[in-house]
């Protein structure tokens, strides 16, 4: 089976920051298409006839409902496209190949070919293939570890060493060749349908040996923003590899995590191996240690590869990213809109988008949902569904809570821990959140109670068919994370929307650009040792609803009390507060001319109980 990762986006801004890979050696020969397909030849082997059974020069990238986005090639532009999944032989089965035309190596005595590819896996194999006549030729495997579903960095910087059949040769020829068929399957009977394989920025070198290490994979935090209540142990990690034709000698991996609020160093540690042989890919270093947060702040994580040799590629040899820790608020999207996804594309739809938060720490809390929408004037009075759920309520350790195969909301219905129901006014800010206050699922009356050690899942969902464009937030790197010695793949941004074939369902492994939803959840500790007794609406009244420049707090209680009266925003702040003493009925009016347009709640704490009212400020 193929699994579909990513969705259609409609970005709102798209900045691309450039950038130039360099080189220890000086190419003797580049392509990037920039030209078009230029003295290539194409020649499909074995295909159906149809034009996406042939490699393809293009800027687009996968069209089918599994496709990959077009290659993050560094010169951009033009790129090389073989798109299996577009095609899906009804021949069952895929051979395309395309050929340079003839390079003149002779001056060359050893020859390495470097390319940045993006490919994702399904019972395929891709190979480059070299020959000096254009008619016999020498097969050499790429990505030849990968299994199914396995997709490379995008791209992936590949060098192979040629120099057995060009080196010397004054007529070489290089090309690709993408092969599905009885003899490449991993896993069922598919083939001729796969995913796709884009190569740009081609180039031959005379290399000889080359070390060419990466680091593919690392360990990050679960969310960007974690409470420091709930912040946990935070391991590090990192997957390497050596794609170039030489070993890699004295390895060192080093991680460090710098506070960036004064600048310091507050972990660092190193591992070490003597020896990454050539072909290793995704060697798993572990660190063995941890960085415990204990302070609120900004943090930068740098993990930082070096050997002896100089480094072929040194551009992915390092990579930086930040993490916060917060007062009272989960996030795993950075704040900053840049995209939207709007369930059922254009036509809209049903559907939604939700973040998994790990909770490390038991806790008794009020909770607040931030989520972000880009066209609110477009879905006035439309209703906006924020619910949070237990992820693996019974324990068993799978978020498919009925066996059947399938991640959906029939393993959620029965989890539901608290929820609120938001409706559209239209004055919603278009690129930043909405906030509202949710409500125990089975005691509104009550706090939430939140289990330790346990994900849960902030989903909101739009029912209607006006197109809702949910925010979507600036790329946020979650590699894979460290639990209990093993490492897992997080479950950021979920999303629910309709497949490939107009179905709605869940995916799981959000978005491939790496954009995070922007749903958020703020903490509010609660801690009153009694539970509460929920106040009849006689009891509390709140008028007039919508206010403009006032509302009237009217008790009416059985019994002489103290009372306290407290105004709080969509974002969980307490934002006015009145005392009352030794009342049983009593009318306060409270100012609310300077505040904000929006929704607020009304807190009304007694000595016989609580009640919370809603209510809107429009100007």
């Amino acid at each position: 089976m193929k699994f579909s990762f990513t969705l259609k986006q409609v970005f709102l801004a798209l900045m691309v920051f450039g950038a130039t890979t360099m080189f220890a050696q000086t190419p003797f020969y580049t392509e990037d298409f920039t030209n078009g397909q230029g003295a290539w030849t194409i020649n499909t082997v074995v295909g159906d006839g149809t034009a996406t059974a042939d490699w393809q020069v293009t800027t687009a990238g996968g069209a089918g409902g599994y496709g990959l986005p077009a290659i993050s090639s560094t010169s951009g532009g033009n790129f090389l496209l073989f798109d299996s999944d577009a095609n899906c032989s009804a021949s069952g089965a895929q051979d395309a190949r395309i050929y340079s035309g003839a390079i003149n190596c002779s001056s060359y005595g050893n020859v390495t070919m470097s390319f940045e590819s993006s490919y994702r896996r399904f019972n395929d194999s891709v190979y480059v293939m070299v020959s000096t006549d254009a008619t016999t030729w020498t097969y050499f495997p790429v990505h030849a570890g990968f299994t199914n579903n396995q997709t490379s960095a995008d791209p992936e910087l590949v060098t192979v060493d040629i120099s057995s059949i060009a080196a010397g040769q004054a007529t070489v020829y290089i090309g690709f060749r993408f092969l599905s068929d009885g003899t490449t399957i991993l896993a069922g009977t598919l083939t001729g349908c796969a995913y796709n394989w884009m190569v740009d920025d081609i180039q031959l070198v005379d290399g000889g040996a080359l070390v060419n290490t990466a680091i593919s994979l690392k360990a990050t935090p679960r969310s960007y923003k974690t409470p420091l209540l709930q912040a946990d142990s935070i391991y590090f990690a990192a997957t390497v590899s050596n794609t170039g034709t030489a070993d890699a000698s004295n390895v060192a991996l080093e991680v460090s995590v710098t506070d960036l609020g004064n600048s310091s160093v507050v972990f660092s540690d190193t591992v070490t191996i003597d020896t990454l042989t050539i072909g290793y890919v995704d060697s798993f270093f572990d660190f063995n240690t941890y960085f415990l947060p204990t302070a609120i702040g900004v943090y930068q994580v740098d993990y930082t590869l070096s050997q002896d040799a100089t480094d072929f590629d040194p551009s992915d040899n390092s990579f930086s990213f930040l993490f916060e820790i917060t007062g009272d608020e989960f996030a795993n999207d950075n704040g900053v809109a840049a995209a939207t996804y709007t369930p059922g594309g254009t036509a809209g739809g049903q559907g939604g988008v939700g973040n998994a938060y790990y909770f490390s720490t038991a806790d008794t809390v009020t909770l607040t949902a931030s989520f972000g929408i880009n066209n609110p004037a477009d879905l006035a009075n439309e209703d906006i569904a924020i619910t949070l759920y237990e992820l693996d309520a019974n324990g068993d350790g799978s978020i498919d809570e009925n066996l059947d195969g399938t991640f959906d909301f029939q393993d959620l219905i029965t989890s539901i821990v608290a929820l609120a129901n938001y409706t559209v006014t239209g004055a919603e800010p278009t690129t930043d959140y909405t906030s509202v206050m949710l409500d125990n699922f089975n005691n509104p009356s009550q706090p939430i109670e939140i289990k330790a050690e346990k994900e849960y899942l902030l989903f909101a969902e739009y029912g209607g068919t006006l197109g809702c464009r949910f925010l979507l937030s600036q790329p946020v790197e979650y590699d894979f994370y460290i639990n209990n010695n093993n490492a897992f793949f997080p479950r950021n941004t979920v999303v629910y929307g309709p497949n490939s074939s107009g179905q709605l369902q869940m995916f799981t492994g959000g978005f491939t650009s790496g954009a995070q939803a922007m749903v958020k959840l703020g903490i509010t500790q609660f801690n009153n040792t009694q539970k509460e007794i929920e106040l009849s609406t006689e009891a509390v009244k709140v008028f007039p609803n919508p206010a403009t420049d006032y509302i009237n707090v009217e008790l009416n209680l059985e019994n002489v009390s103290n009372a306290s009266i407290n105004i709080i925003d969509m974002n969980g702040r307490i934002i006015s507060t009145q005392l009352v003493e030794n009342v049983t009925t009593a009318t306060r009016t409270i100012d609310v001319s300077k505040f904000a347009a929006g929704t607020y709640m009304v807190r009304v704490l007694t000595e016989e109980g609580a009640k919370t009212s809603r209510f809107v400020v429009t100007h």
